[in-house]
């Protein structure tokens, strides 16, 4: 994206494994914090699962980029795993203009990329449990397929056996009126 006072910004969300990284570079102003916001959205909501946003690329922030960025990652919070691989420029704005910066790494814990093994294996546990919750669907229907041919079966058993009845009280009927008109006076 290129904004009309020729600032550039690169936005870029690609899958890794099961993450979602969304790298931003160059400058992020005022002037594109709209651009900006659609674009990070329309990016992230394409690709499933965890997010990193990478601000290692980013080169300039000013104000209004920053409650962009802000905006921008607590949307993502409010329905996804987020973290934030920060740059030290993010870190000194984010103090001068007063933002919460619960979403940026402290200086003296680990960096995110620690964290991302066990967003990993979340993701992958969630995936388990979903693969077997599908085979549990799957072996549920075959069992109800198997119970409704088993019921059309005995329906149709039924229906035959019904027939047969039928036909046997038919011809039953039909020999008494055959006995009947074949000798007048016998008792049937």
């Amino acid at each position: 994206m290129t904004s009309s006072d020729g600032h550039y910004l690169y936005v870029k969300a690609e899958r890794q494994d099961t993450i979602c990284m969304l790298r931003i570079a160059g400058e992020l102003g005022t002037s594109m914090a709209t651009a900006f916001a659609d674009h990070v959205d329309a990016a992230v909501r394409a690709i499933p699962g965890p997010v990193v946003v990478d601000l290692s690329g980013l080169t300039s922030i000013d104000a209004g980029g920053a409650r962009a960025l802000a905006a921008a990652i607590r949307r993502m919070r409010a329905g996804r795993l987020v973290t934030v691989q920060s740059c030290p420029l993010l870190v000194r704005v984010w103090e001068l203009l007063g933002l919460t910066s619960d979403f940026l790494p402290a200086a003296d814990r680990a960096t995110p990329q620690s964290e991302i093994p066990e967003l990993v294996r979340q993701v992958q546990r969630t995936r388990l449990d979903v693969g077997q919750t599908k085979l549990d669907s799957r072996r549920m229907l075959a069992r109800l397929t198997d119970t409704c041919i088993r019921l059309a079966s005995t329906q149709e058993r039924t229906g035959l056996t019904l027939e047969q009845g039928r036909r046997t009280v038919a011809s039953s009927r039909a020999a008494r009126e055959y006995v009947r008109r074949s000798r007048p006076g016998a008792a049937i």
